[in-house]
């Protein structure tokens, strides 16, 4: 009998490896059907990526997406306003509709990663 088992998620925060090892990630925010992480250079650039969740049956668990992915399931974005845009843009599209309390919680993520500076 085949068990069940729990999708395994992404960390909150981890460093790159391979060809983006000089890079940092940081989780702010997830769904069942997307992520948006902050990516920290070491020059000190930041920008975000934005990408539908994909789970890698191999391992059981959620896989962040290769530079192949970039244009097609994920994208990159200059700044939180738009990567939330991305995030709501791919949850419309799955047939879910954002409440109010949902559009609050987003521009509550904004200010908080502002004020984290």
């Amino acid at each position: 009998m085949l068990v069940n088992k729990p999708i395994k998620q992404l960390p909150l925060e981890f460093s790159g490896r391979g060809e983006v090892k000089s890079y940092s990630y940081k989780q702010i925010k997830r769904s069942n059907l997307c992520y948006i992480y902050e990516v920290l250079a070491e020059n000190g650039q930041t920008w975000y990526e934005v990408f539908k969740a994909k789970i890698n049956p191999l391992y059981g668990n959620i896989s962040y997406p290769s530079s192949k992915q970039f244009g097609l399931s994920a994208w990159s974005a200059r700044n939180l306003e738009k990567a939330l845009m991305r995030f709501e843009k791919i949850t419309k599209e799955a047939g879910y509709n954002l409440t109010d309390d949902q559009s609050k919680e987003y521009r509550a993520t904004i200010t908080r990663v502002k004020e984290a500076g």
